[in-house]
């Protein structure tokens, strides 16, 4: 009797899933939305022109950036389908070797900048550039770093300017010393650190070395520190919204920094780690140099929290790779517009990127299909 009772409930749960889905799914269309692609029910059309790469995004890190160098050339390691052979058609030795390329937009042109190692680390950041590649026997990473187009090999034993910091970028490497205001090197205060001229952002709260805010200190109020001279910045942002599993980028576009907080500020400060509330929007911070905060209120859904959040002309592009029901076609990338989120893509997202311009988002995407190459794709919202 257990058995059956059991298998009832299982054969129905697809039926209630799938009921409470179409209803939500018509609420946002009522609501004026586009709700077809969020669910996976079915695949999505973006609104704006889609253009191909030939390169097959080679996947570092989920919600990895792409890197625009201007607004028409994209950055991008990855394999090079050979110009003859058509989409479809492809074979592995059909791909040139593993490295990075720059594809032109504007002309579909694409040339190879460098070698890649299998396992390679890549950072590119206001024209500075550091990477890994291997000998020749693919077994002995090397890393080259420098200006763009003018990278050194380093020797064997030189640390890379890879950077572990809290920053807005993980290259090139923040000396915490020369950055932090002296009472809060004394203090052990961590900090997220921004462009030099711009200083650091911190909830001016003293740590234990390696270990995390404590519960009294999660609601404290965070700071923009510029440098040493100028007085501390209030921002409207509590300490537990900048925590480790925080996200910051800087976008060129809006020239602010964007910062994606991990836990609700309206979680209780005394309790356990929250995971994101029920149906609660979550905010993203847009951070001037000056201290100056606007705040994006993103509705809740599948996307929430996404790993990435970047201004466009259009609205705010948002990466997630959340998908509740293994069914890949719930993730992908949307755009917050007019406080409507549209599908732009599917699938989990590997890389994405805006150009300076805000009119281009580049992005990679899974969709764990082995019949398909996944190439490196471009929607120009400015179309």
């Amino acid at each position: 009797m257990t058995y059956e009772k059991e298998r009832d409930v299982t054969d129905k749960w697809p039926l209630k899933s799938l009921a409470a889905t179409l209803a939500l799914l018509v609420t946002t269309l009522l609501a004026g939305c586009d709700g077809g692609g969020p669910f996976g029910l079915f695949g999505t059309k973006s609104p704006w022109p889609v253009t191909d790469s030939r390169i097959a995004y080679a996947t570092h890190f989920e919600g990895d950036p792409i890197y625009w160098l201007d607004n028409h050339r994209v950055l991008l390691p990855g394999y090079e389908r050979r110009a003859e052979v058509p989409p479809g058609k492809e074979s592995p030795e059909q791909f040139g070797p593993l490295g990075q390329y720059i594809w032109n937009t504007r002309n579909s042109t694409t040339t190879r900048h460098s070698d890649l190692s299998q396992h390679y680390s890549l950072c590119y950041n206001d024209d500075f550039m550091t990477y890994t590649t291997s000998d020749e026997n693919g077994r002995r990473r090397h890393q080259s770093e420098g200006e763009f187009g003018k990278e050194q090999a380093l020797p064997v034993d030189a640390r890379p300017s890879y950077d572990a910091q809290p920053a807005y970028s993980s290259c090139p490497r923040i000396d915490p010393a020369k950055r932090l205001r002296p009472e809060h090197i004394a203090r052990h205060v961590p900090a997220w650190f921004l462009k030099e001229a711009h200083g650091s952002v911190s909830a001016d709260v003293s740590l234990v070395p390696g270990e995390g805010f404590k519960r009294e200190q999660l609601n404290e109020q965070v700071n923009l520190y510029r440098p040493i001279g100028s007085e501390p910045v209030p921002l409207p942002i509590l300490a537990k919204e900048t925590s480790s599993s925080a996200r910051m980028i800087y976008s060129r576009y809006a020239q602010r920094y964007v910062l994606i907080p991990h836990t609700s500020r309206n979680g209780n400060a005394n309790g356990d780690a929250v995971v994101w509330p029920d149906k609660q929007p979550m905010p993203v911070y847009l951070i001037s140099p000056t201290g100056d905060v606007q705040t994006i209120s993103v509705p809740y859904g599948t996307w929430v929290p996404p790993h990435m959040a970047v201004p466009t002309k259009q609205g705010l592009f948002i990466a997630s790779s959340n998908a509740p029901s293994a069914n890949s076609r719930q993730a992908g990338g949307w755009l917050l517009k007019d406080g409507c989120m549209i599908k732009l893509f599917d699938h989990l997202v590997d890389a994405a990127g805006v150009s300076p311009d805000g009119c281009k988002i580049a992005f990679a995407y899974n969709d764990f299909n082995p019949e398909t190459t996944n190439y490196t794709q471009v929607i120009d919202l400015c179309r």
